[in-house]
């Protein structure tokens, strides 16, 4: 007999996901969101707002009596919403919950909203297949998402570990087996180049190395 599809997600993966999902203000809906993909016997989490991405995988067992594959995908505010005053030291996942009669609906830790109608997009076609360990440029806000990322995730910000891979993916790497990042770097181009010289020109400046010569007083000798 097949159960009610009510599984469990982990709060410190749906946390970080968040953190990876678009903003209203990049226009994209369907990636305001975080998506949740069963298949078999456990439940992919993944968000990206198309710079960076976020994958984490959580075994839900064999007996759990649910044998239909889904993917669902929730509204990022209604997630945040759902984890607001979420206390980890009493439980460490959220119930989701769509067993009413209308499928579309979700309840996520008590709060009800539908979920998004969109197909979202396939990830795995950006997961590299090989690092190259060519150096890359990111833009420094997805810095910060870094190590707010290890703090949703409970790790030592020197466990996490960019593998560089030039104009490609860079997989972020968080000392865990069941969760990476991606992060889309900078690509150098003119406009890049620009802002370059002309930061180059202004420490130059500040740094003295252009214009007169800077004039040390000489050292001389202090009489015997």
């Amino acid at each position: 007999m097949t159960k009610k599809p009510v599984f469990e997600l982990n709060t410190s993966f749906l946390k970080t996901a968040l953190l990876y999902a678009a903003d209203k203000k990049q226009g994209r809906y369907y990636l305001e969101s975080v998506a949740i993909f069963k298949r078999n016997d456990h439940i992919r989490i993944v968000a990206t707002n198309g710079h960076i991405l976020f994958c984490a995988l959580q075994s839900i067992g064999v007996d759990h009596g649910y044998d239909q594959d889904f993917d669902k995908v929730l509204p990022a505010t209604e997630v945040k919403r759902a984890l607001t005053g979420f206390n980890k030291n009493f439980a460490s996942a959220l119930a989701l919950d769509f067993s009413g009669p209308d499928s579309r609906k979700i309840i996520l830790n008590g709060f009800q909203f539908e979920e998004v109608e969109c197909t979202y997009p396939d990830t795995t076609r950006v997961v590299p297949e090989k690092i190259s360990d060519e150096i890359a440029h990111f833009d420094t806000k997805y810095l910060d998402v870094l190590q707010k990322s290890c703090k949703a995730l409970d790790v030592a910000t020197n466990n996490a570990k960019i593998h560089h891979n030039g104009n490609n993916p860079a997989l972020i790497s968080f000392g865990l087996d069941n969760c990476f990042a991606l992060f889309m770097p900078v690509r150098p181009g003119a406009s890049h180049n620009k802002t370059h010289d002309k930061v180059l020109s202004e420490v130059r400046d500040l740094a003295g190395c252009t214009g007169p010569a800077l004039q040390y007083p000489n050292k001389t000798k202090s009489a015997a």
